[in-house]
């Protein structure tokens, strides 16, 4: 379905001159019809009023002694007039005395003679006109005339007046045709150049300046302006480069680094230790090729986005661009926007700058997590002297680049205890787990909301509880223990072996691993309950 503001801005100013002009017109020629319709009617009153006084004064003899045949031919006399087809002369009591039909054919005249005057039935006019003599009423003249002459003239008039709307309406056209070049030309080639700059990413392309008035004024903002991306572009290029040789190194240590876990879990025989040592520094890792792999892409488009937006507004105004660059309070503000532009790029290249350190950080970080990992990752079964707080603090540390950035609190309950003798390997990748699995269970938290509690404590003489607690989903009661049973899972990403593995780790150590919770959205609490003597 075709759209006038769909059409080309050249087919939009022709058609709006040529409206115009028509618009200009159509108001004359319908006045000049309406005052030529009231002259042709007036004209025909005065004429066939006229022409009734004239017959009523010739009948005077005719009604004085009664002498119907003369009135008759009185009467004949109107057929001269093309317009009438009826008349009657009525006597002093208002009967039809004598009458005339045009052709002879018709019902005639009334019987009784109407009120004097005139007026239009239709498309016919009547008058009645009383013939007097020597001051006295002695009858009525009556005239009945068509309107089919009048039509006629207003038909032609039409006509007439239709042909010249039409003519100056083609001729507007036309001049139109031949001038339109003069605004859409420019409007055009800025258009394009914008499509070309939005579509093929080339940012060597320039608009000619062909005029110096508004639209000159645009042309040069937005060729400053593609020039300021261009050096923009190219910086961000760079940027962009360096980053990604800096990840792809970083990726290689990290590679290596999973690599080394890998082989020290086969070597121990512990393979659910690595597969979850792997998926925490797979997740991180993913993470941050993400990252690296979004601000690339932010790097290249973020300011492509704008120049479509300028090229949709400036679309939108295209049959008016003049008005809205020069009158409308958006569009005089685009060259200002132009140059602001211009320094927006520079200020977003340094804060991708200050991204890129963070990142680079970010990936220092995680480095030191592994080599943290790596530290416990010796033959498991193997019971040290560790301080419980020592290696509660090391599985927050490994988890606390996601915990920081999802914004989780951590409050801290530890009880004072002497180091004891656990299996530290086992001890502290079930730790490690548990952190993880609670800060996912805060995921949907409101920031502000998002607590994480860590406690240790004394039950007894021989026996120490470590529990993870957070205020997340909670856990469903029908789920409290299917938790720990291979591959189960409430979440989309998760695989189902962590929680299964812990809990038998727990079970290898001579502890025990529990779940609790109130409910959906009540939070939970997992216990790792260890012997301190060691296994049993």
């Amino acid at each position: 379905m075709f759209r006038f503001r769909d059409a080309p801005i050249r087919w939009k100013l022709i058609i709006t001159v040529a409206l115009v002009g028509v618009a200009g017109l159509v108001p004359v020629g319908v006045t000049i019809l309406l005052y030529e319709r009231a002259v042709v009617r007036s004209s025909l009153v005065m004429e066939l009023d006229t022409m009734a006084r004239v017959i009523g004064s010739n009948s005077t003899a005719a009604l004085t002694f009664d002498d119907p045949q003369a009135a008759r031919s009185t009467l004949a006399a109107l057929s001269a007039h093309g317009s009438v087809v009826e008349a009657g002369i009525y006597a002093r009591d208002g009967q039809l005395y004598a009458s005339y039909v045009r052709g002879g054919n018709g019902a005639g005249p009334p019987h009784a003679a109407g009120t004097d005057g005139w007026r239009f039935e239709g498309d016919r006019f009547l008058i009645f006109r009383p013939i007097r003599f020597e001051n006295e009423r002695i009858g009525t003249i009556y005239i009945g005339a068509d309107m089919s002459i009048v039509r006629a003239r207003l038909r032609l008039y039409v006509l007439l007046v239709t042909s010249v709307v039409a003519f100056s309406g083609l001729l507007a056209m036309l001049l139109a045709l031949r001038l339109q070049q003069v605004i859409s030309s420019p409007i055009l080639q800025l258009a394009d150049a914008a499509r070309a700059i939005a579509v093929n990413r080339d940012y060597s392309v320039r608009v000619p300046k062909e005029n110096r008035d508004e639209i000159g004024i645009l042309v040069d903002s937005f060729n400053e302006m593609v020039n300021q991306v261009q050096l923009s572009n190219a910086g961000l290029k760079r940027a962009h480069d360096e980053l990604e040789q800096k990840v792809e190194a970083r990726t290689h240590e990290l590679k290596q680094a999973q690599l080394q876990l890998v082989e020290t879990a086969r070597r121990v025989g512990m393979a659910e230790i690595a597969t979850n040592v792997l998926h925490n520094v797979g997740n991180i890792l993913n993470s941050i090729n993400v990252s690296a792999t979004l601000i690339g892409e932010n790097l290249q488009e973020s300011r492509v986005g704008n120049l479509k937006r300028i090229a949709a507004l400036l679309k939108r105004h295209q049959t008016d661009a003049v008005e809205f660059l020069a009158d409308d309070p958006k569009g005089s503000q685009i060259p200002v926007y132009i140059e602001r532009m211009a320094e927006m790029l520079e200020a977003e290249r340094a804060e991708m700058t200050n991204e890129l350190e963070a990142l680079r950080r970010n990936l220092e970080h995680m480095k030191t997590i592994i080599v943290l990992q790596q530290s416990y990752a010796g033959v498991a079964g193997v019971e040290e002297e560790m301080d419980l707080v020592e290696l509660m603090e090391d599985a927050l540390r490994i988890n606390q680049a996601a915990i920081e950035r999802e914004r989780i609190r951590v409050t801290r309950e530890y009880s004072d205890m002497p180091p004891i003798r656990i299996d530290r390997h086992r001890t502290l990748q079930i730790l490690v787990n548990l952190i993880s699995n609670a800060r996912y269970a805060l995921g949907d938290m409101n920031e502000g909301d998002r607590l994480l509690t860590l406690r240790i404590q004394p039950t007894g003489e021989d026996r120490v509880r470590l529990e993870v607690s957070d205020n997340g989903i909670g856990i469903r009661p029908e789920n409290l223990t299917r938790v720990f049973q291979y591959g189960f899972t409430t979440r989309e990403s998760g695989h189902g072996f962590g929680l299964h593995g812990s809990a038998n780790a727990a079970r290898d150590m001579g502890g025990s691993l529990e779940a609790r919770s109130r409910g959906a959205g009540q939070g939970a609490t997992f216990v790792l309950e260890l012997s301190i003597t060691g296994r049993k």
